[in-house]
């Protein structure tokens, strides 16, 4: 048995203001030889990335800024010759997720550590061992590190756009299918499970999903959401893969992204997390109510898509990743039953008849 070869990041920091002193922080870990390039993006870096390159210079060696505008691998590979020909030490990402998978997969690659300073939490990619990146055959999730350390300002995440927050609560929603779908193809002896991963990932869920008065303006349940969406990364860096995370939803949602229709990753998988807690036999309606707090869509039609499309969407899901098992290779995915799961799922004929016994 292979045993899991686990790295955790230096440090976190989740605080209003953080990004203004930085520095206290980095000199835990790093002397002020060390060589550093920031990354970001034009619009971040206009916005917040003066203060952070102004601290940087002050106390180590700054050695440029690189604005990221695409998330390409070849810029990807261009970025490491960066890192290796200016000799760089650390690297610190401020942005989203372009941003920040530019900066883990560059590292990962060139063996350089990695701090992020991500400026919204729409995913669980801020501290997950994975960056998702631009390929001649589509967008790849590949195999990276997690950060080093982790800063996140709260007054940075509390002035993003709410529908980046909403796609973070989202993609944390999905860890309870992705759970479900891991110990149902662990149950057919298709892969194992990991423990440890399994209550980081139902914790990180857990806590969101029973926050007392949750409010996207409220900087206590921002906190909690950072909380939830490192927790999610840890896991998948625990367990070496995205199962923690990841299952039959995002199968679903990867289906979805045949169609072009610019949904954001966390609101699909979200969506779909619906279809397949029914699937599981779960009661679906928890997770929907949860959804409307917020005003997450939970029927596919708030995201653009028709009921012809829900049958191409399921029947097309598993080829996105045909290694990864999970209840959809044991459901009957053809046209008749398909048309029966969307009725029973949107309530089309009147009153929804799912078993108020079955549990969340």
């Amino acid at each position: 048995m292979q045993i899991p070869n686990v790295n955790m990041p230096f440090f976190l920091k989740i605080e209003s203001g953080v990004r203004k002193r930085i520095i206290p922080l980095l000199f835990e870990y790093f002397s002020p030889d060390t060589n550093v390039l920031l990354l970001s993006d034009e619009i971040v870096y206009k916005k917040y990335g003066n203060l952070i390159y102004e601290q940087i210079k002050a106390h180590f060696n700054l050695k440029g800024i690189k604005i990221i505008k695409t998330n390409n691998l070849q810029e990807c590979f261009k970025l490491i010759k960066i890192l290796l020909g200016k000799n760089i030490d650390l690297v610190i990402g401020l942005g989203g997720g372009r941003v920040l998978d530019m900066g883990k997969q560059a590292t990962f690659m060139s063996k350089k550590k990695f701090i992020s300073i991500p400026t919204a939490i729409a995913h669980d990619g801020i501290a997950s061992p994975i960056a998702v990146l631009k390929t001649n055959k589509g967008v790849k999730s590949l195999g990276s590190h997690i950060p080093s350390g982790i800063i996140i300002d709260l007054d940075i995440i509390i002035d993003s756009p709410k529908e980046l927050t909403k796609a973070g609560i989202g993609d944390t929603l999905s860890n309870y299918t992705a759970i479900l779908d891991w110990k149902y193809a662990a149950s057919r002896q298709k892969i194992k499970t990991n423990d440890f991963a399994i209550l980081l990932s139902i914790t990180a869920f857990n806590a969101l999903f029973n926050y007392e008065n949750p409010d996207l303006n409220d900087v206590n349940f921002l906190r909690q959401l950072a909380e939830s969406v490192i927790l999610s990364g840890l896991a998948m860096n625990m367990a070496g893969n995205s199962r923690p995370c990841s299952g039959s939803e995002h199968l679903i949602s990867h289906s979805m992204d045949t169609f072009g229709k610019n949904n954001l990753h966390g609101i699909q998988v979200a969506t779909a997390s619906i279809i397949s807690a029914y699937l599981h036999g779960k009661n679906y309606l928890r997770l929907k109510r949860f959804l409307d707090k917020f005003g997450i869509p939970y029927h596919l039609s708030q995201l653009g898509f028709s009921k012809e499309d829900f049958f191409q969407i399921m029947q097309n899901a598993i080829g996105t990743r045909p290694n990864r098992y999970t209840i959809l290779n044991d459901t009957d995915l053809s046209d008749d039953n398909l048309n029966i799961i969307y009725n029973k799922l949107y309530n089309e004929n009147g009153r929804n008849n799912f078993s108020s016994r079955s549990r969340i």
